[in-house]
């Protein structure tokens, strides 16, 4: 979400603007999607709740005044090798992020762009926060996850009126599989995996 958001504010896409999901090279680089299927030409929104690959790399290739690693650096993620160990590959998941890292950068997108620390409950010191999005492409992006339809059959009528922001992601080598939802003003973020960082090819996002 956070390239779609960095892309929306270098004015390189708007909320329907087409993409094209199809096989593509990236200076040698030929990532796939999974199971191989490409869908063609997608809208952004769909191509960002879709988890489709190629015009997310597309897009951070693209990216001019910030890329992913300037984000994450930024954000405070602890664990970012060099930029150039990556590449584009870090779009689909080589990089090592904690549960509490990832839930604290989906916590700008509710809060107007703005991401404060996480602090636990019986903590009272004054969270600190940084500008890491415009409020305007907070809200958008926020917007083109509410379009994913949430996986379960009925929703509990209590919460019938409150939209689900959600987005799913498989690590590379199916080291882990995440899901970060958003809803009211709550971020829940769900990881499953082995804690010894093998893979396992039935953790899907």
């Amino acid at each position: 979400p956070f390239i779609y958001a960095m892309a929306l504010e270098q004015g390189l896409i708007h909320y329907r603007t087409m993409l094209k999901d199809v096989p593509t090279t990236f200076n040698e680089y030929s990532p796939d999607n999974y199971g191989s299927i490409f869908k063609g030409p997608v809208q952004a929104w769909f191509a960002l709740g879709d988890s489709r690959n190629i015009p997310a790399i597309y897009l951070e290739q693209n990216l001019k005044e910030r890329n992913l690693y300037d984000y994450m650096t930024q954000a405070g993620i602890t664990g970012l090798k060099e930029r150039e160990h990556y590449g584009l590959s870090i779009v689909l998941g080589t990089a090592d992020v904690t549960m509490l890292e990832l839930a604290e950068m989906y916590c700008a997108i509710p809060n107007g762009g703005l991401q404060k620390e996480i602090r636990s409950i019986v903590q009272s010191s004054p969270k600190k926060e940084k500008r890491m999005l415009s409020a305007e492409s907070a809200y958008i992006v926020r917007k083109m996850l509410e379009e994913n339809v949430p996986p379960y059959q009925n929703k509990p009528l209590e919460i019938k009126d409150i939209p689900v922001a959600y987005k799913t992601g498989t690590s590379i080598g199916f080291k882990d599989a995440w899901s970060a939802g958003i809803f009211d003003r709550y971020v829940l973020i769900v990881w499953v995996g082995n804690f010894d960082g093998s893979g396992n090819n039935a953790f899907l996002g």
